[in-house]
């Protein structure tokens, strides 16, 4: 047995606790996150074609971010909303 053995590694509780700490937003960031997301590609897909690209890229990058709970950005700054100390 090695010093690395993790007989719990492969749980269920073990892997969704790994998710939600792999998570840095909260879950009503997350919310919002994926609202507005919809909404853009929503209007880019219905409205005309100026900044339509940039509209759906927007859209699904913050689709995205409600999805998986996790922003780059506050990665790279340190910031953690989802763990906040009370």
């Amino acid at each position: 047995m090695s010093l690395t053995y993790q007989p719990f590694a492969d749980a269920p509780v073990v892997q969704e606790l790994r998710k939600d700490l792999d998570m840095n937003i909260s879950d009503n960031e997350r919310i919002v996150s994926g609202l507005v997301g919809a909404i853009l590609v929503g209007v880019a897909l219905v409205g005309g074609r100026i900044g339509k690209l940039l509209l759906v890229a927007a859209g699904v990058a913050l689709v995205q971010r409600g999805m998986r709970g996790q922003c780059e950005w506050y990665r790279q700054l340190g910031v953690d909303r989802r763990h906040v100390k009370g």
